[in-house]
């Protein structure tokens, strides 16, 4: 699969209005009938776009499928983005637990945004017949937060401020990670009648404090 999935910087006003048509139009496809019936053409009539310009935005449909994924990350990954610029130097574990909260809150507020519920319920569906649609996920969402987070840590342990060894750091990622998308199975994927319920910032600062006391 090539990776066709253009950014807003790139793009004229006009393109970027074509790109969030399209991305609109799939989004609803994708969510009412699901990846595999939904078609190309079909994306391409309810955007009202012609092919040439359908095509010249994502190149198939699991690029655009992981170009709607992308698009709904933007808040988070911004939010991520300027916590990672902000934390040059990790000084304490105090400030550590402070940058880990507002990742673990920017990160829960996606995962259990009702979008994004309904997105996770539609490519768990899907893999076992796309399975490049899953790999290609894993590649470009998880691995790129999971980059940030090992940023955070590894500043930390620089600065003699982890328990852990270097070699270490990366099962503390998937750690940290896999506490994150508890939220999302437990109060999102498992909960089909009701709307996800956000755990609340005391419950977060529980279980960062009870995180970095492992590390």
């Amino acid at each position: 699969m090539t990776d066709k999935v253009h950014t807003d910087i790139s793009l004229s006003p006009r393109s970027i209005a074509k790109r969030e048509q399209i991305i609109d139009a799939a989004q609803t496809l994708f969510l009412r009938d699901g990846f595999a019936r939904t078609s190309m053409d079909a994306i391409r009539a309810l955007a009202q776009v012609s092919k040439p310009t359908l095509y010249n935005h994502f190149d198939s449909k699991e690029n655009l499928f992981l170009g709607i994924v992308e698009h709904s990350l933007d808040d988070v990954s911004a939010a991520w983005d300027q916590l990672v610029s902000e934390t040059q130097t990790i000084s304490s574990r105090h400030q550590l637990r402070q940058i880990l909260i507002r990742f673990a809150r920017a990160g829960v507020d996606h995962l259990l945004a009702p979008q994004t519920v309904r997105l996770a319920r539609t490519l768990l569906a899907e893999t076992s017949s796309f399975p490049d649609l899953g790999a290609e996920f894993r590649k470009r969402i998880p691995q790129r937060a999971a980059g940030m987070i090992s940023a955070v840590l590894t500043n930390a342990h620089e600065q003699g401020l982890l328990h852990l060894t270097q070699e270490r750091i990366p099962a503390a990622v998937r750690f940290f990670m896999a506490q994150l998308l508890s939220y999302l199975l437990l109060d999102g994927l498992l909960l089909t009648d009701q709307v996800p319920t956000k755990p609340s910032i005391n419950d977060l600062e529980e279980m960062i404090d009870l995180y970095i006391e492992m590390i």
